[in-house]
């Protein structure tokens, strides 16, 4: 289970400059201090979703990681499936860490080998815990 000092390094990494709120139609930037806060409820937020998960639940820090597992042809063609396209966006815009177990990542992996663009004994290799 990552630590909340690795967690807050990785969403200081993953959002560098000024995290801003919207209040009526002005958009605001939180202040350092702000914005730390506001950093420490997300890494407490991931702390409790890490949790309700049971071992061997593999864990990538972010979408881009998770496709990294997968070769350049699996990616191109989960991109050009046109059942798959859709999930591929979805994943694209996710935010945070992308676990093996999430029923999004459990129902996609499923349409892939649905479709015959992955084998399940790829799928397993995939999602295999180090």
């Amino acid at each position: 289970m990552e630590s909340k000092e690795d967690i807050l390094a990785r969403l200081r990494t993953q959002y560098p400059g000024p995290l801003t709120r919207q209040q009526g139609n002005q958009v605001i930037e939180l202040t350092p201090e702000e914005k730390e806060q506001k950093l420490s409820e997300w890494a407490d937020a991931e702390i409790e979703r890490q949790e309700e998960f049971p071992d061997g639940t593999k864990i990538w820090p972010g979408a881009s990681e998770f496709l990294d597992e997968m070769t350049m042809d699996e990616q191109a063609a989960i991109a050009n499936h046109p059942e798959l396209a859709g999930l591929a966006l979805q994943l694209a815009a996710w935010r945070g860490a992308v676990r093996s177990t999430a029923p999004r990542i459990v129902e996609g992996l499923a349409a892939c080998v649905a479709a015959g663009v992955l084998t399940q004994q790829r799928i397993d290799e995939i999602v295999a815990v180090d």
